[in-house]
């Protein structure tokens, strides 16, 4: 009898080191896991913040060209006007057909 109670409780203690390694994996993989996802998660969402970011480049870059053509179209205009513009950065000057000339700059807004 004294045998059936060391057998029993040595089996007993199997099944409990069994249990608490099969917690302590079950744990470690739904951490695991739950990090996983975290980082799915932020993967996706910057994913997506680039193709907004790309999208938004591509309407700025189809602005820029058409403001482009259309200084383009307002200096050829004044031009046969006998006008002359030049731009340079943010420096316009314009001289008129008597040949006088200004210059403007841009004003930079105020902080």
């Amino acid at each position: 009898m004294n045998t059936l109670y060391t057998l029993l409780s040595f089996v007993q203690l199997i099944l409990l080191l069994a249990t608490a390694a099969g917690g302590l994996m079950a744990f470690r993989s739904s951490r695991r896991s739950a990090t996983i996802a975290v980082q799915k998660d932020t993967i996706d969402a910057l994913k997506e913040r680039v193709e907004l970011l790309e999208k938004k480049q591509l309407d700025l870059e189809r602005d820029n060209t058409h403001l482009s053509a259309t200084i383009e179209l307002i200096q050829s205009a004044l031009r046969q006007k006998g006008f002359v513009v030049t731009i340079d950065g943010e420096m316009v000057t314009v001289i008129d057909p008597a040949g006088q000339s200004s210059s403007s700059m841009r004003r930079r807004p105020q902080p």
